[in-house]
Protein backbone atom coordinates (compact mmCIF):
# COMPACT_ATOMS: atom_id res chain seq x y z
CA UNK A 1 0.00 0.00 0.00
CA UNK A 2 1.93 3.28 -1.40
CA UNK A 3 0.41 5.42 1.04
CA UNK A 4 0.51 4.02 4.42
CA UNK A 5 1.52 5.49 7.60
CA UNK A 6 4.83 3.60 7.83
CA UNK A 7 5.57 4.80 3.76
CA UNK A 8 4.77 7.86 4.38
CA UNK A 9 6.62 7.95 7.82
CA UNK A 10 10.07 6.72 5.90
CA UNK A 11 9.32 9.39 3.08
CA UNK A 12 9.61 11.84 5.47
CA UNK A 13 12.45 10.38 7.62
CA UNK A 14 14.23 10.20 3.92
CA UNK A 15 13.47 14.01 2.51
CA UNK A 16 13.44 15.84 6.27
CA UNK A 17 16.52 16.15 8.40
CA UNK A 18 14.84 16.03 12.05
CA UNK A 19 12.77 14.03 13.41
CA UNK A 20 10.42 16.99 14.35
CA UNK A 21 10.40 18.13 10.67
CA UNK A 22 9.69 14.67 9.88
CA UNK A 23 6.73 14.55 12.41
CA UNK A 24 5.20 17.45 11.24
CA UNK A 25 5.49 16.30 7.44
CA UNK A 26 4.04 12.75 8.27
CA UNK A 27 1.70 14.06 10.60
CA UNK A 28 2.82 11.81 13.29
CA UNK A 29 3.74 12.44 16.36
CA UNK A 30 7.57 12.40 17.23
CA UNK A 31 6.60 9.47 20.25
CA UNK A 32 5.28 7.61 17.52
CA UNK A 33 8.15 7.81 15.34
CA UNK A 34 10.58 7.12 18.02
CA UNK A 35 8.36 3.80 18.70
CA UNK A 36 8.66 2.92 14.85
CA UNK A 37 12.22 3.81 15.23
CA UNK A 38 12.70 0.79 18.01
CA UNK A 39 11.44 -1.89 15.56
CA UNK A 40 13.92 -3.94 13.70
CA UNK A 41 12.27 -4.58 10.04
CA UNK A 42 11.82 -0.41 10.12
CA UNK A 43 14.91 0.80 11.03
CA UNK A 44 16.51 -1.86 8.62
CA UNK A 45 14.22 -0.50 5.38
CA UNK A 46 14.68 3.10 6.55
CA UNK A 47 18.83 2.58 6.34
CA UNK A 48 18.09 0.57 3.44
CA UNK A 49 16.40 3.38 1.47
CA UNK A 50 19.16 5.95 2.83
CA UNK A 51 21.56 3.72 1.48
CA UNK A 52 19.89 3.97 -2.21
CA UNK A 53 19.68 7.23 -1.93
CA UNK A 54 23.39 7.75 -0.84
CA UNK A 55 24.07 5.55 -4.22
CA UNK A 56 22.03 7.62 -6.55
CA UNK A 57 23.29 10.76 -5.48
CA UNK A 58 26.61 9.40 -6.23
CA UNK A 59 25.71 8.20 -9.11
CA UNK A 60 23.86 11.45 -10.32
CA UNK A 61 26.73 13.58 -9.58
CA UNK A 62 29.01 11.63 -11.08
CA UNK A 63 26.99 11.79 -14.21
CA UNK A 64 27.45 16.04 -13.47
CA UNK A 65 31.71 15.91 -12.78
CA UNK A 66 32.50 17.22 -16.78
CA UNK A 67 29.53 20.02 -16.45
CA UNK A 68 30.80 21.33 -12.70
CA UNK A 69 34.33 20.78 -14.20
CA UNK A 70 33.78 23.47 -16.81
CA UNK A 71 32.00 25.67 -14.74
CA UNK A 72 35.39 25.66 -12.42
CA UNK A 73 37.46 26.24 -15.11
CA UNK A 74 35.54 28.98 -16.87
CA UNK A 75 34.85 31.09 -13.55
CA UNK A 76 39.12 30.29 -12.99
CA UNK A 77 39.49 31.44 -16.50
CA UNK A 78 37.71 34.32 -16.59
CA UNK A 79 39.53 37.82 -16.59
CA UNK A 80 36.48 39.84 -15.60
CA UNK A 81 35.88 37.61 -12.10
CA UNK A 82 37.13 39.14 -8.81
CA UNK A 83 40.79 37.66 -8.22
CA UNK A 84 39.50 36.04 -5.12
CA UNK A 85 36.91 34.16 -7.03
CA UNK A 86 39.22 32.97 -9.84
CA UNK A 87 41.59 31.68 -6.69
CA UNK A 88 38.81 30.17 -5.11
CA UNK A 89 37.78 28.38 -8.69
CA UNK A 90 41.40 27.51 -8.98
CA UNK A 91 41.97 26.25 -5.34
CA UNK A 92 38.26 23.95 -5.84
CA UNK A 93 39.95 22.53 -9.13
CA UNK A 94 42.99 21.99 -7.16
CA UNK A 95 41.35 19.96 -4.59
CA UNK A 96 39.43 17.89 -6.11
CA UNK A 97 41.69 16.86 -8.58
CA UNK A 98 43.75 15.86 -5.50
CA UNK A 99 40.88 13.86 -4.02
CA UNK A 100 40.36 12.08 -7.39
CA UNK A 101 44.00 11.27 -8.03
CA UNK A 102 43.93 10.08 -4.07
CA UNK A 103 41.24 8.20 -4.49
CA UNK A 104 41.85 6.63 -7.76
CA UNK A 105 45.23 5.41 -6.53
CA UNK A 106 43.63 4.10 -3.45
CA UNK A 107 41.43 1.89 -5.89
CA UNK A 108 43.86 0.30 -7.97
CA UNK A 109 46.07 -0.39 -4.80
CA UNK A 110 42.69 -2.63 -3.22
CA UNK A 111 41.99 -3.96 -6.34
CA UNK A 112 45.70 -5.37 -6.52
CA UNK A 113 45.55 -6.60 -2.68
CA UNK A 114 41.69 -7.83 -3.49
CA UNK A 115 43.75 -10.02 -6.53
CA UNK A 116 46.89 -10.78 -4.22
CA UNK A 117 44.77 -11.96 -1.69
CA UNK A 118 42.71 -14.27 -3.87
CA UNK A 119 45.67 -15.94 -5.82
CA UNK A 120 47.28 -16.32 -2.59
CA UNK A 121 44.15 -18.13 -1.43
CA UNK A 122 44.02 -20.28 -4.40
CA UNK A 123 40.53 -18.61 -5.54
Amino acid sequence: MKNSKREILLNALLTHPTVREASVAAGISESAIYTWLKKDDFKAELNERRSELVIDTKNYLQSRLMETADVIFKIMNDKAAAPQTRLNAANAAFANALKLIEQADILTRLDALETALKEDNGS
